[in-house]
């Protein structure tokens, strides 16, 4: 493996960990008989939101996530391939 297969790999790491750390996720809930429902956005794994969560629920949304991890994979598949020695 070659500095630049190494570079590529190393950043493909470095993307998958902070894709997994600021997931995709979309949160929704009740503020007294109010019902709300906020944008889909990105946040912190464990807080993903500012909002009081007495009253409110979060799920990730892993199909996009996963359009993510496949994207990625892609790419620094495909550099890894046009930087292999010859």
């Amino acid at each position: 493996m070659n500095r630049s297969q190494r570079i590529v790999l190393f950043v493909y790491v470095g993307l998958i960990a902070v894709m997994t750390l600021f997931p995709p996720y979309h949160a929704s809930g009740n503020a007294g008989r109010v019902k709300f429902s906020m944008k889909p956005s990105y946040g912190y794994l464990f807080s993903p939101t500012s909002l009081d969560e007495s009253q409110m629920h979060c799920y990730i949304n892993v199909s996009k996530l996963m359009i993510q991890y496949l994207g990625v994979t892609l790419i620094c598949g495909g550099l890894l391939l046009a930087f292999k020695e010859k």
